[in-house]
């Protein structure tokens, strides 16, 4: 980024209005930051719908190069003893709002990451401050990513590999309900029917709620370090960097996801059993009958080094119809602006012009296969796909460092693998009631639930 292109008047006005849905607030008041700098308006009203006056809700914070704009509603404590609680948090595009110059309406608050809070009104003015990046949408696109020891445990006895987190995803999107309209995907058959009804449906939610919560541990005690990490992805760039360019361990790999308005959830999935049922698309979209999309993905390089995202509907419990593949292209082009996005018809062969691609070993039976696929790639050496890696983009994975958020190179995070202490005894969160209610599937939980036990017992000797 060209820093030196911010012009010393470049400041940022902001107008805080009122905002609609919030918790219940007694003295609510926003902190804004842009970068390292911060400012704090004054508090405005009590209740779930504060508003603020003109002088209380007035902040002008200068802009030097930065690309997000956080506003975060805080509520200051009851008590001289008791610390200020956070209420929820509104990211902006700094270069969407430069392209606009002004912009009056509401942001959308999140908490804890990716769970809506409310809505925040504001009135921005950009003086002087120019498009840095190629955002289009005024707020960027969050990520949550959850961390599981237990089940990556599982999945790698089941697949042969290395101990390694079992990580799942949740992408905020922006446009999806208003791209699809009114369609969905829900062509399930009689047998995957009732997963959607009790007692399966508890099961699959139970999964869920096990994969994508935050946990109630300090991040101390779990495994692999912390249990949730979450980011802010602004461009195509950082979509493939939160995934290493889709390359774990010396090898491509591909993912399970679902599309939903609440966003989009996936997890690498495996060619064995057991990773393959903590990635099935019902239990990432937490046992909802339809889906915007269903499928799986995986980055490809192609002869010219460039890396392509390639999404496709495969989805045995969703079957989604192919003509909203093009629908969902669109929405991931808009939310991460100069990402390469292609979409694939499992009814429909593979295209010539792909052959040549390279990308994850998808030949059912085949020596490294991760997952059993109709997709064929080139299967590149270790060493090719070293050399290719050693381009990717810097990790967006950002950290607090006194008053301001700080970004790490993946080099960075390999060294903090290195140093993270194991935790015992880590407990499986798991009801035996519901594994016997599990019909058809009581052979799968009984196999993870036989293994989680092993690995609670060696741990606890």
């Amino acid at each position: 980024m060209d820093v030196a292109s911010a012009t010393p008047s470049a400041v940022i006005r902001l107008q805080i209005l009122e905002a609609k849905g919030l918790a219940d607030c007694k003295n609510p008041y926003c902190v804004v930051r842009l970068g390292d700098k911060i400012e704090r308006s004054g508090v405005g009203s009590a209740g779930s719908h504060p508003a603020w006056g003109a002088a209380e809700g007035s902040v002008t914070v200068t802009w030097d190069a930065e690309d997000f704009l956080e506003i975060t509603i805080r509520e200051k404590g009851s008590a001289l003893w008791s610390e200020d609680s956070k209420v929820g948090t509104a990211h902006v595009n700094v270069s969407a709002l430069a392209r606009l110059a002004h912009f009056r309406g509401s942001l959308q608050v999140f908490r804890r990451g990716t769970e809506k809070a409310g809505e925040l009104a504001v009135d921005l003015l950009a003086k002087e401050v120019s498009p840095m990046g190629p955002a289009k949408l005024l707020q960027p696109a969050l990520v949550k990513v959850h961390s599981n020891g237990l089940m990556g445990a599982v999945a790698a006895v089941a697949d042969f590999e290395a101990l390694d987190i079992f990580k799942t995803y949740h992408v905020v999107l922006w446009a999806t309900s208003e791209k699809f309209g009114d369609m969905f995907n829900s062509n399930w058959d009689e047998e995957h029917k009732k997963l959607f009804k009790d007692p399966l449906k508890k099961v699959v939610q139970a999964e869920h709620a096990s994969l994508y919560s935050d946990g109630v541990c300090p991040h101390f005690t779990y495994w692999g370090g912390k249990r949730n990490e979450r980011a802010t992805l602004g461009r195509g760039n950082d979509f493939l960097s939160l995934l290493g360019n889709g390359v774990r361990k010396g090898r491509r790999r591909v993912y399970t996801y679902v599309v939903l308005d609440e966003g989009m959830f996936f997890s690498e999935t495996g060619a064995n059993i057991a990773k393959d049922f903590f990635s099935k698309h019902a239990v990432h979209a937490n046992a909802s009958p339809e889906v915007r999309m269903a499928g799986t993905f995986r980055i490809c390089e192609t002869p010219e080094r460039a890396l392509i995202l390639f999404l496709d509907n495969d989805s045995g419990t969703y079957r989604p119809s192919s003509e909203h593949l093009p629908i969902l292209k669109e929405v991931l082009e808009l939310n991460f602006p100069g990402l390469l996005v292609r979409v694939l018809d499992v009814t429909q062969p593979q295209p010539q012009d792909i052959l040549d691609f390279a990308g994850p070993n998808e030949t059912k039976g085949s020596k490294g296969c991760v997952y059993a696929g109709q997709w064929k790639w080139k299967v590149e050496s270790e060493d090719e796909l070293q050399a290719s890696s050693l381009q990717a983009a810097a990790s967006v994975w950002e950290w607090r460092n006194r008053n301001g958020w700080q970004r790490y190179l993946p080099e960075d995070e390999c060294l903090l693998d290195q140093l993270q202490v194991e935790s015992k005894g880590q407990q499986a969160e798991t009801s035996a009631q519901l594994w016997k209610q599990c019909g058809p599937f009581q052979e799968i939980l009984d196999g993870i639930w036989a293994v989680s036990q092993k690995l609670n017992h060696r741990d606890r000797r």
